[in-house]
């Protein structure tokens, strides 16, 4: 079996089931932030990526995320790590079910990035590189979180760390955002957002 059908079978495994055809493996409950054991599918994720995704590239220029709208009602808007960077940076410090510890996760705000790309609606799709997605309700105007997720620790986020972006909430400050519906929502692999329409 190449290696690249053996990739894209634990991938599937690991984000199969339930009703929207692709989805995470399930979270176990919540247990003082136990870690959850999958820090192997960023590492197999970025064997099978070309180019600027691959798991230890670090990527400048080239388009991370696109944002678009459903229905249709213009061009996708196209933002690369540069363009990200000329938005407010928002930071804060937090563990996560999925990680070791506690660490600083920076980037732009959703709300930011979607008024950049001038997209309105009150639900937005997140999509992954493997396409698992999610949808989230669009934050108020003043709302800073969840944030896109561009580095740890200052260090710019490679596929390896669930980069290029991951959406990421303040776990640690607010227990509202430790429920299934946040973890749900924290989507790393972030390749595209798409603004929904209402109704």
């Amino acid at each position: 079996m190449a290696l690249s059908s053996v990739v894209m079978f634990f991938l599937h495994i690991a984000y199969r089931t339930k009703n929207q055809g692709v989805e995470r493996m399930k979270l176990e409950p919540f247990d003082g932030w136990r870690p959850q054991r999958r820090a192997m599918l960023g590492a197999l994720a970025g064997v099978m990526l070309p180019g600027f995704l691959r798991a230890d590239t670090h990527v400048g220029d080239e388009t991370l995320l696109e944002v678009g709208a459903e229905p249709e009602s213009g061009p996708a808007v196209e933002f690369d790590l540069t363009r990200l960077d000329t938005l407010q940076t928002r930071s804060f410090q937090t563990s996560t079910p999925w990680t070791e510890g506690v660490q600083r996760f920076s980037g732009p705000s959703l709300v930011d990035v979607l008024a950049a790309a001038a997209f309105v609606g009150n639900q937005v799709r997140a999509e992954a590189l493997n396409s698992y997605h999610a949808v989230l309700a669009v934050p108020e105007p003043q709302d800073p979180y969840p944030i896109l997720c561009t580095r740890i620790d200052g260090r710019v986020l490679s596929v390896r760390d669930k980069g290029p972006i991951w959406i990421m909430y303040p776990f640690d400050s607010d227990e509202r955002y430790r429920t299934e519906t946040f973890f749900g929502a924290s989507v790393w692999h972030l390749v595209r957002l798409v603004v929904l329409a209402d109704g």
